[in-house]
Parts: C-alpha cells; sequence; structure tokens
C-alpha cells in the first residue's frame, strides 16, 4: 500500500534565510509578469484592440483580473516573508507530504503507519519516524 509521509523542516536560520530567498525570487518573477501586463494594456491604449465592444471590453477585464491575482500572490509572499520572523528555532513546520510504499501486516499499529514523517535539518535527513512527531519542537 502506499501511505503519507509528512516532510517537516527543523526550523534555523539557513532555514528561514532560504525562505525568504524563494520568496524574494517569487516576488521579483511576480513583479516582471506586472510589467508585461502594464506593457500589454498600454500597447491596447494606444493602438486600441481589434474587435467589437463587448470583446474589447472582456479582455480588459481578463487583464484586470490577471493584474489583481498578481497583486494578491505578492501580497501573500510579503506576508509568508514576515512570517519567518516568528518562528523560532527548533520549531518543526511542516514542508509538504510525499508518498512511500509500506508493508501492512495484522497487528501493525495503523497509527504509527499513518503518522510517518521525514524531518529536515539545514537540508539533511536528520530523524525518519514511523510514528507521530510533536510539531511544537
Amino acid at each position: 500500500m502506499t501511505r503519507p509521509v509528512r516532510v517537516l523542516v527543523r526550523v534555523t536560520e539557513g532555514f528561514r534565510q532560504k525562505m525568504r530567498r524563494l520568496a524574494l525570487r517569487e516576488i521579483h518573477r511576480v513583479d516582471a509578469e506586472l510589467e508585461q501586463l502594464d506593457l500589454q494594456s498600454r500597447r491596447w491604449e494606444q493602438d486600441g484592440p481589434e474587435g467589437d465592444a463587448a470583446r474589447v471590453e472582456e479582455l480588459r477585464e481578463g487583464l484586470r483580473r490577471e493584474r489583481a491575482a498578481r497583486e494578491q500572490r505578492k501580497a501573500e509572499l510579503r506576508a509568508r516573508i514576515r512570517k519567518l520572523g516568528d518562528l523560532q528555532d527548533g520549531q518543526l513546520v511542516q514542508q509538504g507530504t510525499v508518498d512511500a510504499e509500506a508493508v501492512v501486516a495484522v497487528g501493525m499499529s495503523w497509527d504509527r503507519l499513518m503518522n510517518a514523517a521525514i524531518v529536515i535539518e539545514d537540508d539533511e535527513v536528520v530523524q525518519i519516524s514511523s510514528g507521530r512527531i510533536d510539531e511544537d519542537g
């Protein structure tokens, strides 16, 4: 059978720096997308998009929605960066879940089987558990 395995990361200064770098890189990518949307919008304003008025307005509204979605993404990334400061060294945070094959036999603890976890610290696996790990550190 396949079972979920939680991937937990022990918070360190290196982890916070890495997550901050990744979030900033994503913010820069979103900024580039926003610039492209602005360029497209200015082009439309200058040249006027082809087609009937309803289609033109639909396209403009689509651009506004795309811009709003990217601005929302930037706000979420900034909030994530702020929250990094709230994390305590040694605290465990879930980074995701992976699937792993497991052998099931009569008499096995279902709780232990289904609560497997891998703990990573500074990009190194430091613990593999087939039971519950306290995420409070």
